[in-house]
């Protein structure tokens, strides 16, 4: 499932509530199917350009979901972030609030794919709430990949239709503050109207450039390979087919 993104802010970009009560419905729908409980057990939000740690925000909400669910854990994941070989790395870390006064021993942040015991960043305290670090660890399925390659590339498209409504959202919110039209519309109407449009094609062409492209690239490399691998089968296939002759 992706999951627009109600608020995007410089640094931070999270979901709506409503999106997360409509997770929770989706869960029970799904209980009912499998004949197995599914709940929602977290919510989440990136840190872009930031570092990983919660801020006093993201303490208060995470407290705020606790007083309904105790279990209830917060995610945070640091992205478009450089090491010092100037590679991208992706941080991420799991929390929960608690008292400040109960924060006797040090919690830690880690990076994907790393132990709690490999980190060493202390979450930082904020006034009479804390975060306290949840251990994270992400294991493969027995057996490989649990999603099929075509239901992976499908939600990859998916994506590219939900950043494309992303924008488009942004842009009619922003024409709306300007609606004088025809003998209505100010200048100041007619170049704001000029000035969002320009900003939602300019948004448009970055998106093109940065995510459509690349993808439509690895997708056709993708398939060349498949063609590939198909006429390598066919021709083994040829060669034992004219021994058994």
């Amino acid at each position: 499932m992706v999951l627009t993104r109600t608020d995007k802010q410089p640094d931070r970009c999270e979901v709506s509530v409503e999106q997360l009560a409509a997770a929770s419905t989706v869960a029970e729908n799904m209980s009912r199917q499998l004949g197995k409980t599914v709940r929602v057990c977290g919510w989440y939000h990136s840190h872009p350009h930031i570092t990983v740690l919660p801020s006093h925000v993201d303490v208060r909400t995470q407290m705020q979901y606790q007083f309904m669910d105790e279990g209830f854990i917060g995610l945070i994941f640091a992205v478009f972030q450089q090491d010092g070989q100037k590679v991208g790395k992706i941080e991420v870390t799991a929390f929960q609030s608690m008292k400040s006064s109960s924060a006797a021993s040090q919690v830690h942040t880690h990076d994907a794919g790393t132990s709690a015991s490999d980190s060493g960043k202390q979450l930082p305290v904020h006034s009479e709430w804390v975060g306290k670090n949840i251990p994270l660890a992400i294991h493969p399925p027995d057996g490989g990949s649990a999603v099929p390659i075509a239901d992976a590339l499908n939600v990859l498209c998916g994506l590219q239709n939900t950043l494309f409504e992303e924008e488009r959202a942004a842009y009619l919110s922003a024409l709306q503050q300007h609606r004088g039209l025809g003998a209505t519309a100010t200048q100041d109407d007619l170049l704001e109207q000029v000035y969002c449009s320009a900003v939602y094609s300019k948004s448009l062409t970055s998106l093109l450039g940065e995510s459509m492209l690349p993808l439509l690239q690895t997708l056709k490399a993708h398939a060349k390979n498949l063609h590939a691998k198909a006429d390598a089968l066919e021709q083994s296939n040829a060669a034992l087919q004219s021994r058994i002759a």
